[in-house]
């Protein structure tokens, strides 16, 4: 292939990547502009036919062979008595398997550095978007309605809006305050891990960071740092000096957010969350009795497994999941199903440390680093059912699967 065609055939791969981030990012955004779900999907089979043309102008024969497998597998237990299918939910269904199929495509085409670089900037760019109007909502809602309704056909601004804020949080341009909060962590992340201007790097993740509390998503914020931690000590030989800088700089933060505090009250209310906002004394803000409801459906159904997406459907899609995926994976889905769910994203993530401590390629250790999030967000959050989470896990471990050792 000549090099005019390898640049003209990855602008086609770019243009389908950055459609297809966006009808996920902002899924809800893009329900009301294009007509609802099957807009998004008719949307998302464009990027996917893209991508196939540029998979057949530029296909991948040096790749790590064990990636379409782990996620293959993962599709057994999600197609096992599925609550979206028989619902006719069809957005919720197929954009599981679509996420799956576009990942399996750009895993087995030929990606350069400049396409990842362009993925993260994309990333960080949609982090300063949701940030940007997450500050527009908590300094001036009459502005932010203002631009929503402009931003969106006259007949669903009043809908988007009360999207975005009917739980009482800052949403910016996600659906929930949730969704927005993970937005932001990615461009944390990407932000932090790519090989970018140092003042640029540090004033964007100061504006990531103060975004990011002002939300006030506790599991997001700790799982961040928590993540940033393991990832820098797989990567890092430990040593007593690296011990010391982590406790020096967790010092600084501790400081840091106890005096951004006492001027953002919307940070103080983070600290509330983390210490004294409970649901009739439940530390779990009544996710015990959540974990109380699908345990008795898995007993009512004879103990077998009640199958995916059960619980959502119990609450009428009102939960639209347990807020603890080892629970509802293995509840829904059964042992087997568990495993075949579980196994992949265990061995993507010794994958992906391995390969971040061994290789100084940033998409290593950004991989490493979600991967690592990830895993410790679904002890409180649903990443295996929340379309922003999964699909960003699919498309970064088929970055890292692509070429093996040839990313450079």
């Amino acid at each position: 292939m000549s090099i005019k065609n390898r640049i003209d055939s990855s602008e086609i791969l770019k243009v389908s990547l950055l459609l297809y981030m966006a009808s996920v990012m902002f899924q809800q955004s893009f329900q009301f502009i294009f007509g609802g779900g099957v807009g998004v999907l008719a949307i998302r089979i464009a990027c996917i036919v893209l991508a196939v043309i540029y998979r057949i102008k530029a296909p991948c024969k040096n790749r790590k062979r064990n990636f379409a497998f782990f996620i293959l597998l993962s599709l057994i237990p999600f197609l096992y008595n599925n609550y979206d299918f028989q619902d006719y939910r069809w957005l919720q269904f197929f954009g599981y398997i679509f996420a799956i199929i576009y990942a399996i495509i750009v895993y087995k085409s030929n990606i350069s550095k400049q396409i990842y670089t362009y993925t993260l900037k994309v990333f960080v760019l949609f982090g300063l978007i949701t940030s940007i109007f997450s500050w527009l909502e908590y300094i001036s809602f009459d502005t932010y309605t203002a631009i929503v309704k402009n931003l969106f056909p006259s007949d669903n601004y009043r809908k988007m809006v009360h999207s975005f804020t009917a739980y009482g949080n800052l949403c910016g341009l996600a659906i929930n305050y949730s969704r927005n909060a993970f937005l932001v962590v990615m461009g944390v992340i990407c932000e932090l891990h790519a090989d970018m201007n140092k003042k640029r790097k540090i004033t964007i993740i100061a504006f990531f960071l103060i975004t990011l509390l002002s939300i006030g998503k506790r599991g997001h914020i700790l799982f961040l740092a928590l993540s940033l931690g393991i990832s820098y000590l797989i990567i890092k030989k430990i040593s007593i000096k690296t011990i010391a800088k982590i406790i020096g700089l967790s010092l600084v933060l501790v400081v840091s957010f106890f005096a951004l505090s006492s001027h953002f009250p919307q940070i103080s209310h983070s600290i509330d969350r983390f210490v004294t906002e409970k649901v009739d004394d439940d530390i779990s803000n009544g996710r015990f009795e959540m974990y109380s409801d699908i345990r008795d459906m898995y007993k009512n159904n004879n103990y077998l497994p009640i199958g995916w997406g059960a619980y959502s459907k119990s609450t009428n899609y009102y939960h639209p999941a347990l807020h603890n995926d080892y629970l509802q994976l293995y509840y829904e889905t059964g042992i087997v199903g568990f495993s075949l769910v579980i196994i992949p994203n265990i061995a993507m993530f010794l994958y992906s440390a391995k390969k971040a401590r061994n290789n100084n390629s940033y998409i290593y250790s950004i991989a490493l680093t979600y991967n690592t999030f990830f895993l410790l967000y679904s002890i409180t959050g649903m990443p295996h059912y929340d379309h922003e989470l999964y699909f960003t896990y699919f498309i970064l471990n088929a970055f890292i699967y692509n070429q093996g050792d040839s990313i450079q």
